[in-house]
């Protein structure tokens, strides 16, 4: 049977691997929608301020540049879109909230003076607090 301490630990290693999952997922969304929208920003602005596409010449050029722009645009819509629909920032702020409550728990197993039923207690009560991280 294994150890209150292992499974601890063990459970902290894959909560860790979920968050840092979570935490690349949430960058990769937020910086595709930020450069996407900046660089439609920057492509519409400039072509209407330059008063000529950057693109192309003549009317393949303006049809280019729109294009681009609504791409991009799209790109950035999506992103953001994704990122509120599976509620990514949300999701990981619980789960860096759970990696330091698991390694509080984890710190006090290993303290020699530790009490185990409570602490083993205090462990099944987190288990029940975060289901949803504890089902990925």
């Amino acid at each position: 049977m294994i150890s209150l301490n292992d499974r601890v630990h063990q459970h902290l290693t894959r909560v860790r691997l979920h968050s840092h999952r979570l935490r690349r997922t949430h960058l990769a969304l937020v910086w595709s929608s930020l450069v996407a929208g900046s660089l439609a920003t920057l492509l519409a602005g400039a072509t209407t301020a330059n008063g000529q596409s950057f693109v192309g010449q003549g009317n393949a050029g303006w049809i280019l540049t729109c294009g681009l722009v609504a791409v991009l645009t799209l790109v950035a819509t999506v992103a953001t879109g994704i990122m509120q629909q599976l509620r990514v920032a949300e999701r990981m702020a619980q789960a860096q909230s759970y990696t330091a409550r698991l390694a509080a728990l984890d710190l006090a197993l290993a303290l020699p003076r530790s009490d185990a039923d409570a602490l083993a207690q205090e462990y099944t009560a987190l288990l029940r607090e975060y289901p949803e991280i504890n089902e990925a």
